[in-house]
This record gives C-alpha cells, sequence and structure tokens, in this order.
C-alpha cells in the first residue's frame, strides 16, 4: 500500500476461515497501488458527468412550464383530498343511520316486519304474477306448516309402531 505521502508498506494479516494463513513456499500477489494523481483524475471525469446530467435534468424537466403544472397539479389532489375527506365523512353518516335502523334503507336492513312483507311480495308476484296478485303467502305458509306437521305426526306414528314390534335375537355360535 501507499501512505500519504507516498511511501510504500506492506500489511500482513493473520489468516481466516474464509481465507487461511499463507504457507511457506507460497507466492502471495499484490496489486498497484492507486496514487493521488489517479484518484484525482477520476473524481474530475466523476463531477464532470454529475455536471452533466445536473444541466440535462434541469433544462428538460424542471423549465417554468413542467414547474407551473406540477403546482397546479399538486394544488388539484390538495382538493380533491378535502373533497374525499367530505364524501367520506358523509358516506359515515349515512352508514351510521343505516345501522340505527334509520330511514328506508335502515329500516329495510333492520326492521323483520319490513323482511317478511317484502318476502311475501316476492312470493306472491311469482305464484300468481303482476295481474293476478294475491296475498297467499301466510295460506300457503300454513300449508306448508300443516304438511309438515302431518308428516312428524306419520314419522311418529311408525316410531311408536316399531317400538311395539318385539325385537328378535339371534344366538350364533
Amino acid at each position: 500500500q501507499s501512505g500519504l505521502l507516498g511511501d510504500m508498506y506492506i500489511t500482513i494479516l493473520p489468516g481466516t476461515e474464509q481465507a487461511p494463513a499463507a504457507q511457506a513456499g507460497d507466492v502471495l500477489s499484490g496489486t498497484e497501488p492507486i496514487g493521488l494523481a489517479d484518484l484525482s483524475h477520476d473524481a474530475q471525469d466523476l463531477l464532470r458527468k454529475l455536471n452533466g446530467i445536473v444541466d440535462k435534468v434541469n433544462k428538460d424537466f424542471l423549465t417554468d412550464e413542467t414547474l407551473i403544472s406540477l403546482r397546479a397539479t399538486l394544488l388539484n389532489l390538495r382538493d380533491l383530498t378535502g373533497r374525499l375527506q367530505t364524501t367520506s365523512g358523509d358516506l359515515n353518516k349515512i352508514l351510521g343511520g343505516i345501522k340505527r335502523g334509520q330511514g328506508t334503507v335502515g329500516k329495510l336492513v333492520k326492521d323483520d316486519e319490513v323482511y317478511e312483507n317484502l318476502r311475501a311480495l316476492s312470493y306472491n308476484l311469482r305464484k300468481g304474477g303482476v295481474l293476478f296478485y294475491k296475498d297467499r303467502y301466510e295460506a300457503d305458509r300454513a300449508k306448508g306448516a300443516q304438511k309438515q306437521d302431518a308428516q312428524a305426526a306419520e314419522s311418529k306414528k311408525k316410531q311408536q309402531e316399531n317400538a311395539m314390534i318385539p325385537k328378535s335375537r339371534f344366538l350364533t355360535r
């Protein structure tokens, strides 16, 4: 290596697991030291390239027209954000009313009677259509319940009859 004043020296480090210590007879290779003049020249080249990039960015992207357009876009974005916050607050109020059962939609969501009425209306329209609408829902629902009751009674009767038949037992050897 080369010191700050250009003097030469060698740094010897003990080996590691990744780079074990040199053995007797091993040939060690070195590298040419980098001088201050080389570093200075490389740094000047790098600075010239960076200056060129900065000039191009300033010329192509940071024009007065681009800055005015960017400012207008940011103002529009701020306005849009404010309107979105207002809309979000209004929507939260509406949803809160629905959850509490307020208004038409709130009643549809919360009131069981409204639900049953809509269900009956839908059923009756499917059954009879608009021209022949007749409130059959409750009557047909009662018939369905009677049919279920009759089926349950029949099932219970069969269970009782089966319980009266003695069970035979088979002996096996």
